[in-house]
């Protein structure tokens, strides 16, 4: 999480002694003022960028959404998302991602403990079920999906 913010019953609030509250002063900025739109980047310990944004609602309490990326964690599809748009199995789920991240068949084939052609054979099952020529193309695919966690 971000210096000197914590979440306290699914809101984020600021920490006690919190020295530089960036983002909190982003916000009160966002709500209160004509900029409807704010981005931040925060790179003390890991490199975390974050967009606030006004809420309009029908309530007359003021709101914003903040939206937090970490810039540095591996980026991949949920194998939840995965299985529901391609009816992908768990483990093909599983198997795409780890192609995504860049690991080889072999690597992938050591760490499961199972053969080569094992994973070979998984791998035409994901091609056939995300209708992809190839694996550079369904790296394309998974590259293009939506990665919110």
């Amino acid at each position: 999480m971000l210096p000197g913010l914590k979440v306290e019953d699914g809101r984020l609030v600021e920490r006690a002694g919190a020295r530089g509250p960036r983002l909190t002063g982003c916000i009160r900025e966002v709500i209160a003022g004509p900029c409807g739109r704010r981005f931040i980047a925060f790179t003390r310990t890991r490199r975390i960028n974050a967009c606030v944004e006004r809420v309009e609602g029908t309530s007359s309490v003021k709101c914003a959404a903040v939206v937090l990326v970490d810039v540095d964690a591996p980026v991949c599809p949920s194998p939840e998302m995965l299985r529901d748009l391609y009816r992908l199995t768990p483990a093909e789920a599983t198997l795409a991602n780890l192609f995504y991240l860049g690991k080889t068949a072999a690597q992938i084939a050591a760490e499961r403990r199972v053969s080569i052609n094992t994973i070979r054979t998984q791998l035409k099952s994901i091609l056939s079920k995300t209708d992809m020529p190839d694996q550079l193309c369904l790296m394309r695919l998974l590259a293009r999906l939506p990665t919110l966690t």
